[in-house]
């Protein structure tokens, strides 16, 4: 009988140097599209307008990025709860309705697609006059911008504090099982460019940046940065229900019996 042959671990370095190699790559998308878009913004200020106006190719993609995050949240909450995680899968299941109703949001629910009309009620409270919630006086000026600063801060500094974390408290039982939990809920390095780049955004016009006022509506940027924060929320998703299939093949493998010995 032959011997097995010998597997070679991988060496924590490795890993560190390919999500680092990642990160870059997408850093390099993320602000290649930024430049072309501001770039754009400042050369043909029509085309630009057309690309980020309502129902325009900007928006539409943040929806549709938005609803398939929705979906691979369900998936994800559905491979934890195969393995019998009931609270991760409850969690990933709330994820999912947020996703959801931030997408449908974003479209005002169909209105436009369905031709419906927006009740007198809220319409009058409306800024714009649309089926929505985020369009309320609540959710505009200071706490749009607290609320946006919160999310693209937790993209950009989560896996670091997980990190800090187990560096300071990782070798404690209890509080290792706390960080392997919320491990789930950060985001990958490779990742953190599209949340970045809201951050950064945000700070800006938190600070009435004059870099913002090259362009002649500062908001239109704004439709380009919620779609990358999208672009991300999707990455960071297919890569949990990566994760999630990875381990199941695992457990599917160590429960599988060993080869029958061979009679010599």
């Amino acid at each position: 009988m032959a011997p097995p042959t010998p597997t070679i671990p991988s060496k924590p370095g490795h890993a560190v140097g390919r999500e680092l190699a990642a990160f870059t790559l997408h850093l390099v998308f993320v602000a290649g599209l930024v430049a072309v878009v501001v770039r754009l913004g400042l050369r043909s200020w029509h085309q630009f307008v057309a690309l980020h106006a309502e129902d325009g190719a900007v928006e539409t993609l943040t929806v549709v990025l938005f609803l398939f995050t929705a979906f691979l949240a369900h998936l994800v909450a559905l491979q934890h709860r195969q393995a019998g995680s009931r609270a991760l899968a409850w969690l990933h299941w709330v994820g999912a309705l947020a996703f959801f109703f931030i997408g449908m949001e974003e479209m005002s629910w169909g209105q436009r697609l369905l031709l419906l009309e927006t009740p007198e009620a809220l319409a009058a409270v409306n800024m714009q006059q649309e089926l929505n919630l985020h369009n309320l006086p609540l959710m505009h000026g200071v706490n749009q911008i607290r609320v946006c600063l919160v999310l693209g801060a937790f993209g950009v500094f989560s896996s670091a504090a997980l990190l800090l974390g187990r560096r300071v408290r990782g070798g404690q039982k209890r509080w290792g099982e706390r960080l392997t939990f919320l491990e789930h809920f950060t985001v990958p390095v490779r990742y953190v460019p599209y949340f970045l780049a809201l951050f950064v955004y945000i700070v800006l016009r938190r600070n009435d940046s004059a870099l913002l006022y090259e362009l002649k509506d500062r908001r239109l940027i704004k439709e380009l940065m919620e779609m990358l924060f999208a672009l991300g929320c999707y990455f960071v998703m297919f890569h949990r229900l990566r994760a999630c299939h990875t381990r199941a093949l695992e457990r599917a493998l160590s429960r599988s019996p060993g080869p029958a010995p061979t009679s010599s």
